[in-house]
């Protein structure tokens, strides 16, 4: 094994459980080091403004379609069309006074 940088040196102790979700963190996300793992952690923590946008996008993306659809249908039933008449009903009666 090479040398160690410094800055690839690491003064943790890990619990089991701890040491199993940060290999677990290592395999999922390709990190060769603990030091490197850490460091992408850290990194994800620094932007979670921009993947919380993120997943709030593709969120929207997936969610807008299927809502649009579910509104579509529901112009169209009774409740709906009673609802807008029992409104126009009420403007009408404000605007004529009666």
């Amino acid at each position: 094994m090479g040398r160690v940088k410094k800055e690839d040196q690491i003064s943790v102790r890990l619990d089991s459980k701890l040491r199993a979700s940060l290999d677990e963190i290592k395999e999922e996300y390709g990190y060769l080091t603990d030091s490197d793992a850490l460091r992408g952690l850290i990194q994800l923590v620094r932007n979670k403004k921009i993947i919380a946008a993120e997943v709030e996008g593709r969120l929207l993306e997936m969610m807008v379609p299927t809502l649009e659809a579910r509104m579509k249908e529901y112009y169209l039933t009774e409740e709906f069309k009673d609802l807008i008449r029992a409104l126009m009903d009420e403007i009408i009666h404000e605007e004529t006074g009666d």
